[in-house]
């Protein structure tokens, strides 16, 4: 249910159950081998360590961690840039994207790919191949820097259309606030974006840009017109001159009119 109101979600953290699940899905993770600013990595979480890990959250004391930025090579030259947060850090986003995901994932259109469960580039390409055969034009743009922008005000006001617990808001908030540590020894602070390497990050930029598919398919509707459209006079005309369609469509043109207003 799009509209449905979610409350008390911070005493789901009560049950264990979800943090043995995270840890499990982390550990099968060649990722969680690469140890974060603290030098820890997967192999040293302990069932009792996990357990409080769990209690600092649920008693309010939990602090974020900083996340240590690497850069790894790009295929095509240069560097980009990666975040490795805490292996506890890593732990408890997990078990906030697990909860939002089963609140988010039935309300996400059709037509949105990006890091989803089963969806990827190659859904979203057998889409494309199914639907857009028919297409005159396209509208592009570039949401490469989407991650590093996002506003956290706007962000949790959309958050809060769903969600209605303060502690459980207020836990995401400190995680927004992430503080990076460079590989020269500095700190950076980020009022904006979605922290870079966070596993609760591509959900969060998710529920945001959610706004611009329904923004897109509400426009569509103003254009979807008609069932059809009408046959080509240029066409018609030129299959009776050359009474071949294989060579009126060699000449580029289509049999139906690309530019029908109805």
């Amino acid at each position: 249910m799009p509209d449905y109101l979610n409350k008390n979600l911070f005493s789901v953290l009560k049950h264990t159950d979800i943090w043995i699940a995270v840890y499990q899905k982390l550990s099968a993770s060649s990722g969680s081998m690469t140890p974060g600013a603290d030098g820890k990595t997967i192999d040293g979480i302990t069932l009792k360590k996990i357990c409080k890990i769990q209690e600092r959250v649920l008693k309010g004391t939990f602090k974020w961690g900083k996340t240590r930025r690497v850069y790894i090579p790009k295929l095509k030259g240069g560097l980009r840039p990666l975040g490795i947060s805490l292996i506890a850090d890593r732990l408890v986003q997990g078990v906030l994207k697990s909860i939002l995901e089963a609140i988010y994932e039935p309300s996400f259109l059709n037509t949105s790919h990006g890091f989803r469960p089963g969806r990827s580039q190659h859904s979203a390409l057998r889409t494309i191949r199914k639907n857009f055969s028919g297409i005159i034009w396209k509208i592009e743009g570039d949401i490469s820097k989407c991650f590093d922008t996002i506003s956290h005000s706007k962000l949790l006001e959309l958050i809060k259309l769903r969600v209605d617990d303060t502690k459980f808001l207020n836990l995401i908030s400190r995680g927004l606030k992430s503080r990076v540590l460079l590989p020269e020894g500095i700190v950076l602070k980020h009022a904006e974006g979605t922290p870079q390497g966070s596993l609760l990050s591509p959900l969060l930029s998710n529920i945001y840009l959610h706004q611009l598919d329904i923004f897109i398919s509400e426009k569509k509707l103003s254009y979807d017109l008609g069932v059809r459209r009408k046959n080509s006079l240029e066409y018609n005309r030129a299959l009776r001159k050359l009474g071949n369609a294989t060579y009126v469509r060699a000449s580029g043109l289509t049999k139906t009119d690309p530019i029908d207003p109805n």
